[in-house]
């Protein structure tokens, strides 16, 4: 659902925290390294019945946004 997709931090969350919905379950989560316009992040989901996704989400400092930048279907398991 593109609607719980990309939140905004602003005034609802204390102390620039933000949250990003998913599918499914995560799985595994990790940041990927050498952005430095922004904090990105990649986040795999766990689902045994149902096909995985791949989310690559980015948090903005300036904008206090967090915003998916690539959803991937994933057919098999996700580790880390």
């Amino acid at each position: 659902e593109q609607s719980r997709r990309g939140m905004h931090a602003g005034s609802d969350f204390k102390d620039n925290s933000a949250a990003y919905g998913l599918n499914y379950e995560a799985r595994c989560m990790a940041s990927r390294l050498g952005e430095r316009e922004c904090h990105q992040f990649i986040v795999g989901t766990h689902t045994l019945r149902e096909k995985n996704e791949i989310h690559v989400i980015e948090y903005s400092e300036d904008s206090e946004q967090v915003d998916a930048t690539g959803v991937y279907s994933h057919p098999g398991e996700i580790w880390q």
